[in-house]
């Protein structure tokens, strides 16, 4: 159905958008939209995957274990130590004192503050563009919708764990 080509899901050339329901057309304008804030933060920023998002934000409050970065994503501790050493080589993250010795600590460096303020930026810059084409009316509802679409399914995944 679709295919990877720089980090953004392109659609088959025998599917048309117009087809796609609105949790496919939600998902592609999530990556389109990332693909933008990839390639204004790559200026300055290069070498910089969506994924690495992910783990910085749970170190926005200050420093956090592997293992609690791992348990808030639901993904393994090897997993996480790996992009880790990968934000660390880059200059974003660094190992620091934590409450406990026995488990690694990591912080965001000045570098990694200096990255999550501008993808934040990038993001912002790239909903004002939506907002512009869609008028202000049409994006709240649109976001509301979307926003309610979110609560309902998550709400169903979390009762389907129970």
């Amino acid at each position: 159905m679709r295919e990877r080509k720089e980090g953004v899901a392109r659609l088959a050339p025998e599917v048309e958008v117009g087809e796609l329901g609105l949790t496919f057309l939600a998902q592609f304008v999530a990556e389109a939209a990332g693909g933008r804030v990839l390639a204004a933060l790559a200026r300055k920023h290069g070498g910089v995957r969506v994924s690495y998002g992910w783990i910085m934000q749970h170190l926005m409050g200050g420093p956090q274990s592997v293992t609690y970065v791992a348990r808030a994503l639901g993904i393994s501790q090897q997993a996480v130590s790996k992009s880790l050493r990968e934000l660390e080589r880059l200059g974003y993250v660094k190992e620091s004192d934590g409450e406990d010795g026995r488990a690694r600590y990591v912080a965001l460096t000045a570098r990694g503050q200096d990255l999550v303020a501008a993808a934040r930026r990038s993001r912002a810059a790239v909903d004002d563009d939506v907002r512009r084409l869609l008028g202000a009316d049409t994006y709240e509802k649109t976001r509301t919708a979307l926003r309610r679409t979110l609560e309902h399914l998550a709400a169903a995944a979390v009762r389907a764990r129970a």
